[in-house]
């Protein structure tokens, strides 16, 4: 694997972790946590569409598991999403 590409998904996987971390807090983290699950999707539909090529050994676990994957993350973006538009913002009051 790249060097290149190494640094970019730990960079991503930290801005990710940072996100989840924050998801109660802000509307910014849900956004970023939404963004981050439509493209993990976009990712699962290619493999799911690259697993049709022949192979010599069966395919369908490939096709379940990105499919499966695939919907898993529509989803929680699609939650991240509905939370981040409703505008619930936890209290930030001290007493």
């Amino acid at each position: 694997m790249n060097l290149t590409l190494l640094i970019i998904l730990g960079v991503l996987s930290v801005v990710l972790l940072a996100a989840l971390v924050l998801f109660s807090r802000s509307v910014f983290a849900r956004v970023i946590i939404a963004m981050f699950a439509f493209g993990f999707s976009a990712f699962c539909a290619f493999g799911f569409l690259a697993s049709f090529e022949p192979l010599d050994t069966p395919n369908w676990p490939w096709q379940l598991g990105y499919a499966t994957l695939c919907i898993g993350s529509i989803i929680a973006g699609l939650l991240a999403l509905k939370s981040a538009c409703s505008g619930k913002q936890p209290s930030t009051s001290t007493h």
